[in-house]
């Protein structure tokens, strides 16, 4: 199989489990929107000899074709690379290639990795890559359209980033898009105040409510939800039924960190929805 040189690529990590395969659905519509080919990729244990590597490349890529088939992909828009590396750091490497616009991949836990075990490689793929990466659950059925979308905002240009992709795919796809500011209400103690003027709170969620109708475009809902963040996007991506939630990572690479605990980090491990991490911008 080839692929189209003048055409960018989306990842697709398999490792031969029906889990895996789930992720195929959502890249094919991915590969769809952005007008990409899509190189699913095998990183493997070294075999015996020379020609155990070579029967192992050559089954992977009969194992692609006949997957690929059976989803609806033309021979010319797949293409299957076998490397013999360690998971992780061998997809991250191939992520990070130019033409590699991101990743989609299922985890192996039940929702998102409510029961993987941190450090598990879908985990470190997502928290170490530097382009967006699209995880899908790896348990039930796989998703197979997108119908309703739901971006996540803080009032951060960095959360704003999340924008421009969530209405590519709803604008191609023709799924509905809403925008959600979730928003908390420090205590007047955990701010070092003795109280709040009883219109405080009020001026804040009228803040939040002017904020995300200011980047609501025509078509577009507007959502405003306080309380946790985390506990808020999970709620309202359920309450709406949403087969996309797009939100942008705050954190830093893996190799920085160690305590799990941001928004991102909790919805990645609650939600029970296909979900669009999409990093910093490169400094």
């Amino acid at each position: 199989m080839t692929s189209n040189n003048a055409r960018d690529r989306i990842l697709v990590p398999l490792d031969g489990s029906k889990n895996a395969e789930n992720a195929i659905p959502l890249a094919a519509v991915m590969a769809r929107v952005f007008g990409s080919d899509i190189e699913f990729f095998q990183a493997r244990e070294p075999g015996d000899t020379p020609a155990d590597d070579k029967a192992a490349a050559d089954v992977f890529e009969a194992y692609v074709a006949e997957r690929a088939a059976h989803f609806g992909l033309a021979p010319e828009e797949v293409v299957a690379t076998s490397v013999v590396a360690p998971a992780a750091a061998a997809v991250l490497d191939a992520a990070d290639a130019p033409e590699v616009r991101g990743t989609v991949l299922a985890s192996h836990g039940r929702g998102g990795f409510r029961a993987a075990l941190f450090g598990s490689v879908a985990d470190r793929i997502i928290r170490g890559s530097t382009k967006p990466v699209l995880v899908v659950p790896g348990v039930g059925g796989p998703a197979t359209e997108i119908k309703q979308v739901l971006v996540t905002l803080d009032g951060s240009k960095v959360a704003e980033r999340a924008l421009e992709p969530a209405r590519r795919i709803a604008t191609t796809t023709g799924a509905k898009l809403a925008l959600l500011r979730a928003y908390s209400i420090v205590s007047p103690a955990a701010a070092a105040y003795p109280y709040y003027p009883p219109d405080v709170p009020r001026q804040i969620a009228d803040a939040a409510a002017e904020y995300v109708k200011e980047v609501t475009q025509k078509g577009e809902e507007s959502l405003v939800v306080q309380g946790d963040a985390a506990a808020g996007i999970v709620a309202a991506a359920n309450a709406r039924d949403a087969d996309l939630v797009v939100m942008s990572s705050h954190g830093k690479s893996f190799s920085k960190r160690f305590i799990v605990g941001s928004t991102t980090d909790r919805v990645m491990h609650e939600l029970h929805r296909p979900l669009l991490i999409i990093p910093p911008a490169r400094g």
